[in-house]
């Protein structure tokens, strides 16, 4: 958010650091393959912390598209309903509405299809609204790239699991397909044996 002093990161070259350190521990090497056409928004007004975040991703999660970055919540939102991601990163202090709001009116209109949430913020105050809100992760700034690897194993695990909701509605929608014609059953055939 606005008018908040964040530790100030060094500025690296990407290329030099990925050759000093590995991208991710061992244990989080599963993500590779895997997603390959997951999308996510970030949603960030400060736009180091969001080419930092886009870096950190890109390292921890590489199939992982960022099909939109936005400034504020308004923004963030359209590019939500727009590219319809499986992914939002959310700062929850923006200009025009908040990363919460924007959680919570982009579950209001587009239900199970609403991308699974995960907040940056530089303020831990907001965690309780944030899992009300059924927040898959909460990250405090400045990000470090241990705690958002372990986050993304279980937003991984949470896009790759089956929503009930959504496979209820699978069901109904076959079962629709088969229901009966009106016709009364007038013989059933059974046999034993072949």
């Amino acid at each position: 958010g606005r008018g908040v002093k964040f530790r100030e990161l060094p500025l690296v070259n990407p290329a030099v650091e990925r050759l000093q350190d590995p991208p991710c521990p061992e244990v989080f090497e599963d993500l590779h393959g895997v997603g390959l056409h997951h999308r996510a928004v970030i949603a960030e007004d400060e736009p180091l912390l969001a080419e930092s975040l886009k870096l950190l991703l890109a390292e921890c999660w590489s199939e992982l598209r960022i099909a939109a970055v936005a400034s504020n919540g308004l923004a963030a939102l359209a590019a939500i309903e727009r590219e319809q991601p499986e992914v939002a990163f959310l700062d929850i202090k923006m200009p025009g509405m908040s990363g919460l709001d924007v959680a919570a009116e982009a579950f209001e209109r587009l239900g199970d299809a609403a991308p699974a949430c995960v907040f940056v913020t530089a303020y831990d105050e907001f965690a309780l609204r944030a899992f009300d809100l059924a927040a898959a992760d909460y990250l405090l700034k400045p990000v470090a790239k241990e705690r958002l690897a372990r986050a993304l194993v279980r937003l991984r695990e949470r896009i790759a699991r089956p929503d009930a909701a959504v496979v209820t509605a699978q069901l109904r929608t076959l079962l629709g397909a088969a229901a009966p014609t009106g016709e009364a059953l007038r013989q059933i055939r059974a046999s034993v044996g072949g």
